[in-house]
């Protein structure tokens, strides 16, 4: 082996370790949105308990003036969008096995421990490092959609309280 093949391999070896610190801390992110998420799903889901209390105990036997209706309908709208956009970050994000992947999960678990065995012992370490750039890439992607829907449901969330506070006060 000469300098320059060796070389090469250490090159190779550096980029597939960054690909992985990257993949690793995407997957960490991820898990951040969605300990977030089921967090403000779990307030959410006190606040319409307690926004339903309220409303049970309205009269509405008498007319409700139209800025009380207009409330309730904001504060219901909100907290659909607030659960809506919670429910899209922790929902998982799957997609479609490769039948001959070896670093995806679904992957794996689509191949017999064999088949498996024999991909794994077949790939280059320009493959890997291509398998672990795909991988970082696609868990950058699933990170970036979570955070965006975890921002909007959480100003939805805040939205809804200050639409509940409202109707408190006001009905």
């Amino acid at each position: 082996m000469d300098k320059k093949e060796g070389e090469g391999d250490k090159e190779i070896k550096a980029k597939i370790e960054l690909a992985k610190y990257t993949a690793s801390a995407s997957s960490d992110l991820i898990k951040i949105a969605d300990t977030k998420a089921t967090w403000a799903f779990s307030a959410i889901g006190i606040l319409t308990g307690a926004f339903l209390s309220k409303i049970i105990k309205i009269d509405w036997s008498i007319k409700q003036n139209i800025t009380t209706v207009s409330l309730i309908s904001l504060s219901l709208f909100f907290i659909f969008m607030a659960f809506t956009y919670t429910l899209f970050v922790i929902y998982p994000r799957l997609t479609k096995s490769n039948k001959e992947g070896v670093i995806y999960f679904e992957d794996v678990a689509s191949q017999t421990f064999e088949e498996y065995k024999n991909n794994f012992s077949k790939i280059s370490q320009e493959d890997m490092m291509e398998r672990y750039v795909s991988q970082a890439y696609n868990l950058s992607k699933i990170t970036s959609k979570k955070f965006k829907a975890l921002r909007v449901g959480l100003v939805h969330m805040m939205i809804t309280i200050i639409t509940l506070i409202a109707t408190f006060l006001w009905a």
